[in-house]
């Protein structure tokens, strides 16, 4: 794990882990400042006196006894969980702080900078997926759409991936799919270059009678960065010669160089892949 990355994502990562358990309100307060990185030095009695404003509406109540309560429920919810601290009366915090960053911070954070960047784009329908061939029966009978690119297909059917891009750039085509995982699919090995001219881009590049699988139901997500330079991405070149699974760090710099160049344009788009 990249400390760096989670000390910079820690309060909004726990937040969802809060809404994830169901913590709520109170609860949730105590669960995300009992286990923030900044309050790892303070034992539970001055941290209760740190959040008796917010814990208690009259001063007569007992905040370190009600912070006691909630800490209670959220050692339980989390044991039952999986957290293996239920034998434990000392360091329970740091043996569930390490659980919960183990089992859910890779992924949380990868979800979490992919709707950075989708957030830093809009909706099109200038790219989707379309049939390698058109199923038996069905030519001439699909109903005519202002967009020609499909918003369902079956699951193992051969599809390819469409890009009518409106400037020339170069075109990093990312693919998330229904599992969580994201894919780098240009450039890779089925779209090794990814400078693109006006026009309608088709993926794969070669062979021609190369296709892709819809291979997972679910909701699959595509988003389309196109900029007038090549990223200066370091695992751009990898995913040229072999199909690059992405992590939260490869997202991390996408993010970080969007950020740094406003002139780089973002679309994404989905299709529902079905049973």
């Amino acid at each position: 794990m990249n400390l760096l990355s989670y000390e910079k994502y820690e309060k909004e990562f726990l937040d969802s882990m809060a809404k994830k358990f169901g913590f709520k309100d109170r609860c949730q307060l105590v669960f995300v400042q009992r286990f923030l990185t900044t309050n790892k030095d303070l034992e539970n009695q001055p941290l209760a006196e740190v959040l008796e404003k917010d814990l208690t509406i009259k001063k007569s109540k007992d905040a370190f006894g009600i912070q006691r309560d909630d800490l209670s429920k959220i050692f339980k919810k989390l044991e039952a969980e999986g957290c293996p601290s239920h034998s434990l009366k000392n360091h329970k915090r740091e043996i569930a702080q390490k659980w919960l960053i183990d089992r859910f911070y890779s992924q949380w954070l990868q979800e979490h900078l992919w709707e950075q960047i989708k957030a830093k784009g809009t909706r099109t329908n200038k790219m989707g997926v379309v049939f390698a061939v058109e199923p038996v029966g069905t030519m001439g009978l699909l109903p005519k759409k202002t967009n020609p690119y499909r918003d369902t297909v079956p699951l193992n059917s051969n599809i390819l991936f469409k890009a009518n891009l409106d400037k020339e750039g170069y075109l990093i085509l990312l693919e998330r799919a229904p599992s969580g995982a994201v894919f780098c699919v240009c450039p890779s090995p089925f779209a090794p270059e990814p400078r693109c001219q006006l026009g309608e881009r088709t993926l794969p590049q070669y062979p021609p009678s190369a296709t892709f699988t819809a291979w997972e139901e679910g909701n699959e997500q595509l988003l389309a960065v196109i900029s007038q330079e090549l990223p200066p991405l370091e695992w751009l070149g990898k995913s040229k010669e072999e199909a690059l699974e992405l992590e939260g760090v490869h997202l991390q710099g996408l993010l970080d160089y969007l950020e740094g160049v406003s002139a780089s344009q973002v679309f994404y788009t989905e299709y529902l892949v079905t049973v």
